[in-house]
């Protein structure tokens, strides 16, 4: 393949939830190729760590740091036309924020319904009404890449067997939320690819923080039902944003790129 199709140097790149635990890898490749990008979270802590990492690869004026609640509207629109001023374009979104605190791993039985129904579903639309945003600017400067993250929960339901006493299943309301965003993808594929606006979503499978990894019973569990016997790494999932932002994937859109360690083909 000729290397200039996954060239995405100088490309303006925005990210949400940049610095959580899959965001600060996906962050790291991207500035280590060289991007300019934008990263957009609500840890001040994690923006530091990820400041002080483009430093030392001298690649921090590739990098711009926002602290910012994507769900406070009014504060987004002008950070968007901010970010838009300063760069004139934007060549690719991903949309990895997400607040799983509402989900809290609850069944069905133990949600207040009462408090939910005015929550349910608010991380997607945090993702559309950006996604919106910079889809004018994309449409205007001759197309562009949007990624979303899903997860295998958004069409998978979780075996609880797997889980034995941790208590750290998928609630049925990420389900709900990830399966959501697979649809949307389709929607605005089918919609925007007129205008040369690709629409793909990536779905990881295992990539478990150090709970998980504290317990070998787990970790077994888990590495029993992949294939490739074991749990991903955050890491290993950058070549999938890289390959859906560049020119390897210009004729890919509507699509959720699965990297699972082959766990749903069983």
């Amino acid at each position: 393949m000729n290397n200039k199709l996954l060239n995405i140097e100088n490309m303006v790149v925005v990210i949400t939830g940049g610095t959580g635990h899959i965001g600060t890898e996906i962050s790291k490749g991207l500035i280590k190729q060289k991007v300019k990008l934008n990263v957009i979270s609500r840890n001040e802590e994690s923006q530091r760590e990820l400041l002080e990492f483009a430093k030392k690869e001298d690649l921090d004026s590739h990098l711009k740091l926002f602290i910012q609640d994507i769900s406070n509207y009014n504060e987004v629109n002008l950070l968007i036309k901010d970010i838009i001023s300063k760069n004139t374009k934007i060549d690719g979104l991903i949309n990895n924020a997400y607040d799983n605190s509402l989900a809290s791993r609850k069944t069905i039985n133990n949600l207040d319904f009462e408090n939910l129904k005015h929550e349910v579903g608010k991380s997607v639309l945090n993702d559309l009404h950006i996604t919106k945003l910079v889809k004018e600017n994309m449409m205007s400067n001759g197309g562009g890449s949007i990624i979303f993250t899903s997860s295998v929960f958004g069409f998978l339901s979780p075996n609880y067997k797997m889980y034995l006493d941790l208590g750290n299943q998928p609630s049925i309301l990420t389900g709900f939320d990830k399966s959501s965003v697979i649809q949307a993808v389709k929607v605005l594929a089918s919609e925007w690819g007129r205008y040369n606006i690709r629409v793909n979503s990536i779905s990881p499978g295992f990539f478990p923080k150090k709970r998980g990894r504290d317990r070998p019973d787990y970790i077994e569990q888990l590495t029993s039902r992949i294939p490739l016997q074991r749990i991903g790494k955050p890491e290993e999932l950058l070549g999938s944003y890289i390959f859906l932002l560049s020119q390897a994937s210009s004729y890919l859109t509507g699509h959720n790129l699965i990297i699972d360690g082959g766990y749903s083909v069983w």
